[in-house]
């Protein structure tokens, strides 16, 4: 499967619609690059699947930074910077239709991919639902998960003294000794 920019500067997928990617790709441009980041590129795919994976993959990263209970809105979406847009054409591989590729193609395609999300996040009923539904390997991507667990090694009550007890009470942090390091003959 390759994926080509057309002369009007839209992403298609060239590989038949039997491919689940290149199925989605023909559902909305979009659609298909949501799929390409949350998926992963694909093995028997081109260089311009790379390309345009690392694309979606940053388009990806900034909708996860969005905080959490913030409406999303096409305003909230960070776009990349201008030197950015050129980093991206310069070192985009040789693909079918690469005459076409541009900053101000790149953008609009940006645009495009915002639109079609903030479609979707609100047909999801919120941003986690979306990440949940179109790309559940980024849905915790940017969020803070804290794994609480038992103490065993602090007497019998195994909460009853945390290392940030220790440094509240004592204003110092508890250090542990740190072995020697191994020499060397020659």
């Amino acid at each position: 499967m390759e994926l080509r920019i057309t002369p009007h500067g839209h992403v298609v997928a060239d590989g038949g619609r039997k491919n689940p990617l290149a199925f989605r790709f023909a559902e909305h441009e979009a659609a298909g690059m949501v799929a390409l980041a949350a998926g992963g590129v694909p093995e028997c795919g081109g260089a311009s699947l790379g390309f345009w994976h690392d694309v979606a993959a940053a388009f990806l990263r900034a909708v996860c930074h969005l905080p959490e209970g913030v409406d999303f809105t096409v305003e909230e979406i960070e776009r990349p910077s201008p030197s950015q847009w050129v980093e991206w054409v310069l070192n985009a591989p040789p693909m079918p239709g690469g005459e076409y590729l541009a900053p101000d193609v790149l953008a609009a395609q940006w645009e495009r991919m915002i639109e079609w999300t903030a479609a979707r996040v609100a047909e999801s009923g919120g941003l986690a639902a979306f990440l949940d539904a179109y790309a559940p390997r980024w849905a915790r991507v940017g969020r803070v998960t804290l794994h609480l667990a038992e103490n065993h090694d602090k007497g019998t009550d195994p909460l009853s003294e945390t290392d940030g007890q220790m440094l509240m009470e004592g204003g110092t942090i508890p250090l542990a000794p740190c072995e020697p390091p191994p020499s060397f003959t020659v």
